[in-house]
């Protein structure tokens, strides 16, 4: 294992929060939730929220929107950014985004966004978000679109879907992190983490790693896979694994896993873990774990989890769903949800 791409944002040829050739929040060789007491809503050696070799939004102790202590968003048969001890954006113990001893964005031993040693967003020679010269949003001990020892879309304890009701999880019978019909994290027709026209982990119109009203590590010399002010993986001026002023997975003014105006997992108006150009764990020119041309996880100069030496999880080594013991859904003991080879969720 080893992170061998120009991002170098291990301390020790490690992933997100290695430690022996491990991804995000890892102890060994695990992916985010993996083995025990894993990181993302783990319970043995599952992927994201996995508790019987699931993928993403299971039917047993699943990940996204689980119903029995799940990964994403779980707690109460909630999706992701529930509001009872869930996962991303949680206000209780949860975690991504938590305030409580949670993952991203966590403030105590926490996986994603740690401040002690922790995974993405550590403080201590950490991967994503690291301290000293890190990758994503990286700033001051930060983590993705830190501020101020924040963790994801951080800036008023924020994390993801954090802030207003905003981002993933967001609170009125929206997509996801809806808020008034929006995309992911709506709260104002907005992208992700949405508050006030916000990106990711909103707070204060920020994104992640943002500063004012931007997109995903927006601003100026951007947070992940920058480019021109851009996100991540940016293109453009654009959010995450952008084109054109799209949120992440872009494609068109899209949210996560774009490809016309859908939201996570798009390709035809769908949701998480689409089929054909779908966001999280795709197969064709999706967002996360993508396998041509995507945002998250893609497979050809992407944003996060690129190919070709890009921004978040590169072509070699890197940081979030690399190719070679990578972070997030990598292809060997990866990251989210990883198996063989995998993005988030993957099979």
């Amino acid at each position: 294992f080893s992170t061998h791409s120009g991002l170098e944002t291990a301390a020790d040829g490690d992933a997100t929060g290695e430690d022996r050739g491990d991804a995000t929040g890892e102890g060994q060789g695990d992916a985010i939730g993996e083995g025990r007491g894993d990181a993302i809503g783990e319970a043995r050696g599952d992927a994201i929220g996995e508790a019987r070799g699931d993928a993403i939004g299971e039917a047993r102790g699943d990940a996204i929107g689980e119903a029995r202590g799940d990964a994403i968003g779980e707690a109460r048969g909630d999706a992701i950014g529930e509001a009872r001890g869930d996962a991303i954006g949680e206000a209780r113990g949860d975690a991504i985004g938590e305030a409580r001893g949670d993952a991203i964005g966590e403030a105590r031993g926490d996986a994603i966004g740690e401040a002690r040693g922790d995974a993405i967003g550590e403080a201590r020679g950490d991967a994503i978000g690291e301290a000293r010269g890190d990758a994503i949003g990286e700033a001051r001990g930060d983590a993705i679109g830190e501020a101020r020892g924040d963790a994801i879309g951080e800036g008023r304890g924020d994390a993801i879907g954090e802030g207003r009701g905003d981002a993933i999880g967001e609170g009125r019978g929206d997509a996801i992190g809806e808020g008034r019909g929006d995309a992911i994290g709506e709260g104002r027709g907005d992208a992700i983490g949405e508050g006030r026209g916000d990106a990711i982990g909103e707070g204060r119109g920020d994104a992640i790693g943002e500063g004012r009203g931007d997109a995903i590590g927006e601003g100026r010399g951007d947070a992940i896979g920058e480019g021109r002010g851009d996100a991540i993986g940016e293109g453009r001026g654009d959010a995450i694994g952008e084109g054109r002023g799209d949120a992440i997975g872009e494609g068109r003014g899209d949210a996560i896993g774009e490809g016309r105006g859908d939201a996570i997992g798009e390709g035809r108006g769908d949701a998480i873990g689409e089929g054909r150009g779908d966001a999280i764990g795709e197969g064709r020119g999706d967002a996360i774990g993508e396998g041509r041309g995507d945002a998250i996880g893609e497979g050809r100069g992407d944003a996060i989890g690129e190919g070709r030496g890009d921004a978040i999880g590169e072509g070699r080594g890197d940081a979030i769903g690399e190719g070679r013991g990578d972070a997030i859904g990598e292809g060997r003991g990866d990251a989210i949800g990883e198996g063989r080879g995998d993005a988030i969720g993957e099979g």
